[in-house]
């Protein structure tokens, strides 16, 4: 039997529910600004101690966090989720700051193209355009191109697994409730996929505006269906996973696939959980502990 709910999580549940219509019923406009609406009462986040700053690379507009003390800092590249449809670096600053400040590093926040406007490849290409310039050292002497991490939630976790196949020399790589498999084959989109924030119903609709005439075994969509030389040269992975999530099961498929090929991987499993936990620290207590591991973790392979 699976885990009971997290009452925290619950409570979110309830709160959702009253907010509006859901996501696939209506248009990709709409989502964005029930998504918005959904974060606009969070308090903003404590900055003591960095320095942010809005920048283009590759010319992706990313906000740029940095410890005010000198560096050079290692880098985490955050890549915030929404389906590839819905979300901001803005939105997401909150987690980029927290990580920022926990691993000691900074943090390039970056705002993608969203579909349906840039279906795939576009959000894609500009992750990968931003983590060569960060490696190349376009951020300047603050940072430290030896220790340049790509991580992300759910569609950013996607991207962040497929841009450490694509774009050698990162260091680690966190694969936050990741969607790794669109055919959505798996169990879990079944036993999870309703009432548990993320149904079965988005995760169709989200595809539907991303993906354009692509194959969905694509390991540039569908990191899960990659080669297996190319799996074992991936970098050391950190995974969060939530039990009450449709993307549970292929985000556990994927962690076993790493460590069979070799590749460290650390697994951080939270049962009670539901997809987008990670980004309610404010209302679920168990979000700034999944912080605080990820964190480590980068700490370690920054190390």
């Amino acid at each position: 039997m699976p885990e009971p709910l997290d009452e925290s999580a619950a409570a979110v549940l309830e709160l959702l529910a009253a907010v509006g219509v859901p996501i696939e019923e209506g248009t990709p406009e709409q989502a964005r600004e029930m998504y918005e609406a959904t974060r606009s009462g969070a308090p903003p986040p404590d900055l003591t101690g960095l320095d942010v700053v809005h920048r283009e690379l590759a010319g992706v507009p990313c906000v740029v966090t940095v410890p005010a003390a000198a560096g050079p800092h290692p880098v985490l590249v955050w890549v915030h989720g929404g389906g590839w449809t819905i979300g901001s670096a803005d939105l997401a600053q909150p987690v980029a700051v927290a990580l920022a400040r926990s691993a000691g590093c900074a943090v390039v926040n970056v705002d993608y193209r969203l579909a349906p406007e840039h279906p795939f490849p576009a959000g894609l290409d500009d992750v990968v355009g931003v983590c060569t310039s960060v490696l190349a050292g376009e951020l300047g002497p603050s940072v430290d191109t030896a220790r340049v991490a790509v991580g992300g939630d759910s569609a950013g976790g996607n991207l962040s697994a497929v841009v450490s196949a694509l774009v050698p020399g990162l260091c680690h790589q966190v694969l936050v409730y990741p969607s790794t498999d669109m055919t959505l084959s798996f169990p879990s989109v079944v036993a999870n996929g309703e009432g548990k924030l993320l149904t079965a119903g988005a995760m169709a609709w989200f595809r539907s505006h991303y993906l354009v005439d692509v194959d969905l075994r694509d390991p540039r969509v569908s990191p899960l269906y990659a080669d297996q030389g190319t799996v074992a040269a991936l970098p050391p992975a950190s995974f969060v996973l939530a039990g009450h999530d449709p993307l549970h099961d292929e985000g556990q498929a994927y962690a076993d696939l790493l460590a069979a090929a070799g590749v460290p991987v650390a697994v951080h499993a939270f049962p009670g959980q539901i997809h987008g936990f990670f980004a309610l620290g404010a209302l679920v207590p168990e979000a700034g502990r999944a912080a605080d591991l990820v964190a480590a973790d980068l700490r370690r392979a920054f190390a």
